[in-house]
């Protein structure tokens, strides 16, 4: 499965990274194992870092569906990070479904602005 994850404590956040031929079943088997795993907390933010996805294999009705569902809590943040115009457009109607179920999703082109957005970088001032 080319999907895989860190779950960070101390950040309350969840590292998730995807690469390669992404699918459905790669999606839907990273969240069981997400879900599964003791040291998750629904609460917990995620960034989603699908850079290295050369090609999704998900169809748009399952993108909907899968949105509707809940992993994560209403107030997690969740960014998603993508690097092509493909990408960010199958990543946009996830957010966009997500927010039918009071998900806090947000899709980024830039790892910084995603940090950003998750609280996870510190200015100096």
């Amino acid at each position: 499965m080319p999907a895989t994850y860190e779950i960070d404590r101390e950040r309350r956040l969840v590292l998730s990274r995807g690469w390669g031929v992404f699918t459905e079943q790669d999606l839907l088997g990273h969240f069981t194992m997400l879900g599964a795993d003791p040291a998750f907390q629904s609460t917990f933010s995620q960034l989603a870092d699908l850079r290295s996805v050369e090609h999704a294999e998900l169809r748009r009705e399952f993108i909907r569906r899968h949105a509707l569902e809940h992993l994560f809590d209403r107030n997690a943040r969740r960014a998603i990070v993508v690097s092509s115009a493909d990408h960010y457009e199958l990543a946009r109607i996830y957010a966009e479904f997500a927010q039918y179920a009071s998900q806090n999703v947000h899709v980024f082109r830039d790892m910084h602005d995603a940090e950003a957005w998750l609280g996870l970088v510190t200015t100096v001032t």
